[in-house]
């Protein structure tokens, strides 16, 4: 059996107006809940959660083109999550109700998203793994690589540079 990819979700989704949020601006949070899909067109996006004794966490850092947002897309408000521009952002958004109706008219988006999501779950997976199996060191080494793969930008000597990040958010 083959498995069909349909690709990159961006593919299908149409254009909407640029928004644009300054560094350090709140996208969403435990007050305002995500009710959008968000694409970084410029820019870094701190997305994070905060756990029930108030103990805060980066998920992920998302950069262009990049999608985030994602628990609005089922109806879950999830209220322990937060998304903040770690640069000057722009953005996109579409909100559930504009997704579902492109999905509608352009089916493979749904395939295209369902198949993001999966490689989202995925990479989360392996880090959860990693957090369990091994010892500080190698996670750290293994956290550096990983945003150096997600954040890098390719130099003409072969190496990657990873725009500035303070302690915190690598932490």
């Amino acid at each position: 059996m083959t498995s069909l990819s349909y690709g990159n979700p961006l593919t299908y989704l149409s254009q909407k107006p640029i928004q644009e949020y300054s560094k350090g601006r709140i996208i969403y949070d435990v007050e305002h809940p995500a009710t959008s899909l968000y694409l970084v067109i410029l820019g870094r996006v701190k997305v994070g959660t905060t756990a029930n004794d108030g103990g805060q966490a980066v998920v992920r850092i998302v950069r262009s083109p990049g999608l985030f947002g994602e628990s609005s897309l089922i109806g879950l408000l999830n209220r322990a999550e937060s998304a903040m521009g770690l640069d000057t952002v722009t953005l996109m958004s579409w909100s559930r109700n504009e997704i579902e109706q492109q999905v509608e008219r352009e089916p493979r988006l749904g395939i295209a998203l369902a198949q993001y999501l999966v490689r989202q779950c995925l990479d989360l997976q392996d880090r959860i793994e990693s957090m369990a199996v091994r010892k500080t060191p190698e996670r750290v080494m293994l956290a550096l690589l990983q945003l150096a793969a997600d954040l890098g930008v390719p130099m003409p000597d072969g190496s990657l540079h990873v725009a500035s990040l303070t302690h915190h958010t690598i932490a």
